[in-house]
């Protein structure tokens, strides 16, 4: 991570040749390999815990059992009432669980049903689509500041809609609707041409 860290502040340098200040490129280059020295061990014990309680049934762990049983428990909550589902907030009502299910589609289907997922699907196939004109529309302005700030948008939002499959619920999955909208209003900030 720090190589890439390092090759991309190297191709920054390189693309707007920005004279290098010794004493900042040398704050660049010490700080990330002393922090991590620094903080090494509480890191290593984080990983380490939560390692351990992903699989192990100790401590009210085997959250990845956990979390097969709570998908289960959302798709048959889903077929019981498959065109509108059971309501908002309604998992915790129907299943053993006080919690969601910890992925959106799955919570989606069982509280919004079949209406839900296809808001949802429709949301999503949009915003892919508006991602895919905003790429083609900034390839005939070759700007950089335009090509970051739809790759940003686009990883942004891809990476928050993968991670909303695996934690989180309806409002944790509040960064896909802001990445949305970010996507969006890139029309009206950036110097793109139709």
């Amino acid at each position: 991570m720090f190589v890439a860290f390092l090759l991309g502040l190297l191709l920054l340098f390189l693309s707007r040749r920005i004279v290098i200040n010794i004493k900042l490129l040398f704050l660049i280059l010490i700080t990330p390999p002393l922090l991590f020295y620094i903080f090494s061990s509480q890191i290593t014990f984080f990983y380490e815990s939560r390692i351990k309680h992903l699989f192990n049934d100790v401590e009210g762990g085997n959250s990845i059992g956990a979390r097969r049983d709570m998908y289960s428990e959302a798709i048959n909550i889903f077929y019981e009432n498959p065109f509108l589902g059971e309501g908002t907030n309604s998992f915790p009502f129907y299943s053993k669980w006080d919690i969601y299910p910890h992925n959106l589609i799955l919570e989606i289907a069982a509280e919004f049903g079949i209406l839900g997922l296809i808001i949802l699907s429709v949301f999503i196939i949009s915003n892919l689509f508006n991602f895919n004109k905003l790429f083609i529309l900034q390839q005939k302005n070759k700007s950089l500041q335009s090509f970051s700030l739809v790759s940003f948008g686009l990883l942004a939002f891809t990476f928050s809609l993968i991670t909303s499959q695996f934690s989180g619920d309806l409002f944790d999955s509040r960064f896909i609707f802001f990445f949305s909208v970010f996507s969006m209003n890139l029309y009206k900030v950036l110097p793109i041409e139709e």
